[in-house]
């Protein structure tokens, strides 16, 4: 199985849909994203499922927009884990989902600065 990390196809229409505008769509996810990750650890800790579930569905949305296909798939696996009650098999602190946040802000600098040269 081959790992899309970008869906480049989504990420040239955004670009030329949203020109000037579009590095602050990508520097508002990359910020966001880090900060609800250390709000997401936090609801675990917690044990508020329910506000958690939220958060990461609303962050698999995120990533589905600006088409980081793989990171959503990991925060859809980590929401049907939620829903099932599975708590205890989530890595509270999201080292896969960081590690490919990470990769993917990376995929998107570097997307940025090759189309603004």
């Amino acid at each position: 199985m081959t790992i899309i990390h970008l869906d480049y196809d989504l990420i040239h229409e955004l670009a030329s849909l949203l020109e000037e505008e579009f590095p602050v769509l990508v520097n508002t996810f990359i910020e966001n994203s880090n900060h609800l990750l250390e709000k997401m650890s936090t609801l675990l800790a917690e044990g508020d499922i329910k506000i958690f579930i939220m958060n990461i569905h609303s962050f698999k949305g995120s990533c589905k927009n600006l088409g980081a296909e793989h990171l959503a798939d990991l925060c859809m696996n980590y929401e049907t884990l939620a829903n099932q009650g599975q708590i205890e098999r989530i890595d509270s602190e999201f080292k896969e989902i960081r590690a490919e946040l990470d990769k993917v802000s990376e995929l998107l600098r570097h997307y940025m600065n090759s189309a603004s040269n």
